[in-house]
Formats: structure tokens, C-alpha cells, sequence
């Protein structure tokens, strides 16, 4: 049987929800899995698993550890002013790992104009 276009219109709404949920919490899950282990020890199986997605999901959204690293100091780095400092003590945490291991010149150049930004680096 066919479905309607409210039925259509419902599935579509429901997925699109589903895909920002998915998400969020694949973001919430690697920013804790960045600070707990630092970036060169968190591996995208254990964010997948303690997010509860499959791999191939947090693949979908993020092609790389890389990508995702960047995804999360851009999340908390939003303008928001509860959030004022939350991306210098993101990377502050994340350093302690190995920021050093980066190797995308856009995620080291996003970490090191948010560190500018909060006054934890020298200005140009």
C-alpha cells in the first residue's frame, strides 16, 4: 500500500529528528572521550560505542577523527555566552593528550585562533 503525503511528511520529520539527535550525541560523546583521553588516544569505535551508534553512522557524519575534533571545538566555540571560555578549556584538556597530533591544517588552525581569541596565545 502507498503511503500518503501526511505519512511521508511524518517519516521525513521523524528522520530528520533522528539525524540531529544521532548527532548531538555523537558530539557530546567525543567531547568527553577528547578530554578523558586526549585526541591522538580517542579512537572512533569507542565514540561510536558510547554514543550508541554504529560506525558506519558516525562515519556518515564525520569522515575523520580530524573532522569531528574540529566539529566539537566549533560546537562549544558558538557564540554563547554561558559558553565564554569553554573552548579554551576544551583544548586546555585536549593538549594534555597530544593536540600536537592534528595533522589537518584546518582543525590546528581552528585550535589555534580559538586559543588567540581566549588570550592563551600571543596575538599576531
Amino acid at each position: 500500500m502507498f503511503k500518503t503525503t501526511t505519512e511521508l511528511d511524518g517519516l521525513a520529520a521523524y528522520q530528520h529528528a533522528m539525524a540531529a539527535h544521532n548527532e548531538k550525541r555523537i558530539l557530546e560523546t567525543a567531547d568527553i572521550l577528547f578530554r578523558e583521553k586526549g585526541f591522538s588516544r580517542a579512537k572512533m569505535i569507542n565514540i561510536a560505542y558510547r554514543a550508541d551508534v554504529s560506525t558506519a553512522t558516525l562515519y556518515k557524519y564525520f569522515r575523520s577523527k580530524e573532522e569531528l575534533f574540529a566539529a566539537c571545538i566549533e560546537k562549544i566555540s558558538e557564540p554563547d555566552k554561558k559558553n565564554k571560555g569553554a573552548s579554551a578549556d576544551f583544548l586546555r584538556d585536549v593538549m594534555i593528550g597530544g593536540l600536537h597530533a592534528i595533522r589537518i591544517p584546518a582543525s590546528r588552525k581552528v585550535a589555534i585562533t580559538l586559543l588567540k581569541q581566549d588570550g592563551l596565545l600571543p596575538a599576531d
